[in-house]
């Protein structure tokens, strides 16, 4: 679970325990844990918090744990080991506990550091959860029994999922996919990210379930969401049955246009008359206006994206690539919601980092608290990632948010794509 699924998590629990001004003083101190780099500022903000908004260790307990949880994540970010086993041994709700360990093994894991360490954090991870899911008195007394099993049930597949990658990193594929196994006990492998089908079956075929890997690359393929690796690996196992390049080749293509053809269908349910998209007058990293109505009589896809948006970041290379490749469409990257001072400079630093070649506009923030972004509001999004596909005729017609995968995203927006030039 990620951090902002645990804010919403302690939002939830603290609608039920204090007012509303005390939630959104509290929502902000933990927003600004989560950015604070400096575990020590963390922990002297922790006990501040603790007194100021005269929180109780009993009553919110729940509160304190998920403050201790950051606290942990950043002496781990700082490499203080010790420091960082001492605040998840200090939370107090074993479900809390196990949910923050989890997320350390998952940043070590991202990071490439560690991997050794992260696998037994990861193996004690699944232990704790195996040993408390049955427990009645783990249970916090916020949560009701319902929400408890359901939440035991969710958990069980990241945790598992994470150790299993560890194992495979650290040269395990046997217990690497016993794991796997047990994570798809509890949640479809339709359903799971891609690079977990993909690691699913690469692991199958190292264990010799040639089969069993087939299946599940090609069950992925048909619905859309292998990516280019599992097309490839899907590609050989095709070949070592047929032993014919010609109808292996002719067995991908025509499983490319079955998916293109579906995503159409799918896309096309979805298109809207949303009317004459709002216009709007940016600036660009370089300081020039740029308008939308400047590119009048072509196709537009606008996506909205922050420098701190992780599912933003996630997305940008393949928009990119598909800016590309799609030379005849106006890809707009409007970078909105973000906070601070120099905002111009910090996304600009953030591109050239990234060595991305995209056209970003900044949609700043206005009014008297600097907290609306006009052209995001004027879009109406509910939340970043979002893109809008606007039509020659300066229609907005498509509308999504959000971002699973590099195959889902490419499949959609070259769907929409394709849509919007038949119009």
């Amino acid at each position: 679970m990620k951090i902002r699924k645990l804010l919403i998590t302690l939002t939830l629990i603290c609608s039920l325990q204090t007012q509303a001004q005390d939630l959104q003083s509290l929502a902000k101190i933990l927003q600004e844990m989560t950015k604070e780099t400096n575990p020590a500022k963390n922990v002297r903000t922790m006990k501040h918090a603790i007194k100021t908004q005269n929180l109780d260790p009993i009553k919110h307990s729940e509160e304190i744990d998920i403050m201790k949880g950051i606290i942990a994540l950043s002496y781990l970010d700082n490499q203080q080991l010790k420091k960082f086993e001492k605040y998840i041994d200090l939370i107090k709700n074993k479900f809390n506990q196990t949910s923050y360990q989890n997320m350390a093994s998952d940043k070590l894991i991202n990071q490439g550091k560690n991997l050794v360490y992260a696998e037994s954090l990861a193996e004690k991870t699944a232990l704790n959860y195996q040993n408390y899911k049955n427990d009645p008195s783990a249970r916090p007394k916020t949560i009701n029994i319902e929400n408890w099993n359901r939440f035991m049930q969710m958990a069980a597949y990241p945790y598992y999922v994470t150790y299993a990658k560890l194992l495979a990193e650290n040269g395990k594929p046997i217990k690497a996919l016993s794991y796997l196994e047990l994570a798809f006990q509890t949640l479809d492998p339709a359903m799971a990210e891609v690079a977990v089908i993909e690691l699913y079956a690469s692991l199958l075929e190292k264990n010799k379930q040639i089969q069993k890997s087939y299946e599940i690359l090609l069950k992925m393929a048909t619905i859309g969401k292998a990516n280019s690796k599992m097309i490839a690996q899907l590609s050989k196992l095709h070949l070592e049955k047929s032993n014919d390049l010609d109808i292996t080749k002719q067995f991908v293509t025509e499983l490319k246009n079955n998916v293109r053809e579906m995503y159409k269908k799918e896309v096309a349910a979805k298109m809207i008359d949303g009317g004459s998209a709002p216009n709007f007058e940016l600036i660009n990293l370089d300081g020039d206006t740029v308008k939308l109505q400047d590119f009048k009589g072509k196709i537009v896809l606008i996506d909205f994206w922050a420098t701190w948006c992780a599912p933003c970041i996630a997305s940008l290379p393949t928009l990119e690539t598909l800016s590309k490749k799609h030379t005849d469409v106006v890809f707009l990257f409007i970078s909105t919601q973000e906070t601070g001072t120099n905002i111009p400079e910090k996304v600009k630093e953030f591109i050239k980092k990234s060595h991305l070649d995209i056209q970003v506009l900044l949609d700043l923030p206005v009014g008297p608290d600097n907290s609306m972004y006009a052209v995001g509001k004027s879009y109406q999004i509910k939340g970043i990632p979002a893109k809008m596909l606007i039509d020659k005729k300066g229609k907005l017609r498509f509308s999504s948010e959000g971002f699973t995968s590099v195959a889902e995203l490419t499949n959609e927006l070259e769907a929409m794509i394709s849509i919007a030039n038949s119009l």
